[in-house]
């Protein structure tokens, strides 16, 4: 915490110089977590924001949030939000999200946390940025049964995956039945260009 009241007594603003650095900091530190040469472009977090309002959930958890690129265009979308709860495992990172976003729930915690979050009343809209196609197989074959299960926690609770690439490729298997992944949009503009697919769940 004290990271981000430093933060805050600086009176930092998310500029793009700021988040490149913090950005490449966590690079360095979790090479095969990031996955990508750079933060999400304005483009791809438009995009993001667009699937989250097309969804209609009141409720977001944002899985590997990072330098908050997405948290705050979606934020400043002005749709109406119950809950917005940001993860990020990167505890530098974890302090910056809170220093910019205090109103928003912050966690400092892996994937693996989303069925805890679920509220299996409430149709959730679970927005991921990890980097499936990069992670090592144990463990974005675990991500990937976490985030089938929330998906069938709840009815109208979707994933939004975005996956680096312009292939029909979805971002991961799933071996639940009644899951379908839908191509949602296509992300020329970003660097590098990238696809957003939504997985939800087809059964009644």
């Amino acid at each position: 915490m004290e990271s981000a009241k430093r933060f805050s007594r600086l009176g930092v603003t998310a500029s793009v110089t700021t988040e490149a650095l913090l950005f490449a900091g966590a690079l360095v530190r979790h090479p095969g977590m990031v996955g990508a040469i750079a933060p999400a472009s304005r483009w791809l977090s438009r995009a993001m924001t667009r699937a989250v309002q097309a969804c209609g959930c009141s409720h977001v958890i944002e899985v590997g949030a990072g330098t908050g690129s997405i948290t705050r265009t979606i934020l400043a979308s002005g749709m109406h939000l119950e809950r917005y709860c940001a993860v990020e495992r990167d505890p530098v990172l974890v302090d910056w999200l809170r220093a910019r976003h205090p109103g928003i729930e912050v966690l400092c915690d892996c994937a693996s946390c989303v069925l805890e979050l679920i509220d299996t009343q409430r149709a959730t809209a679970i927005v991921s940025s990890l980097p499936f196609r990069s992670l090592p197989a144990e463990q974005a074959s675990r991500c990937a049964s976490v985030f089938s299960q929330a998906v069938c926690a709840s009815p109208g609770t979707v994933l939004i995956q975005y996956s680096y690439g312009l292939g029909d490729s979805p971002p991961f298997a799933t071996s639940e039945a009644t899951l379908r992944w839908t191509l949602f949009e296509r992300v020329v503009l970003n660097l590098p260009p990238a696809s957003i697919w939504l997985l939800q769940n087809t059964s009644p």
